[in-house]
């Protein structure tokens, strides 16, 4: 997936803070029109991709991640041991 330099990196406003508020104003109008589109910064994960509430965002990924490791550690505590795996194989027919 290549994507185009220009669009990828963000512009950093390097205006100086010095100069008159009218030319602060149409610095920050052009930089705020090249700004990348939410559903782009979901796809980068760097925007959160929910409709949660902001105040309660932190709570629901470390949740989604709790109850990712909970599968995880479930799964393998299911999972065949060394000694079974290497029955199982001396059981399958020979192919060659």
């Amino acid at each position: 997936m290549a994507t185009d330099p220009e669009t990828s990196t963000p512009a950093i406003d390097t205006t100086s803070l010095t100069i008159s508020p009218i030319e602060r104003r149409d610095s920050l109008e052009k930089h705020l029109l090249t700004r990348p589109d939410p559903q782009d910064l979901k796809d980068r994960h760097i925007l959160l991709d929910t409709n949660v509430a902001p105040s309660i965002q932190a709570a629901r990924q470390k949740l989604d991640r709790q109850r990712a490791s909970d599968s995880l550690k479930k799964s393998l505590e299911h999972r065949p041991d060394r000694e079974e795996l290497v029955e199982r194989i001396s059981l399958l027919p020979n192919i060659c």
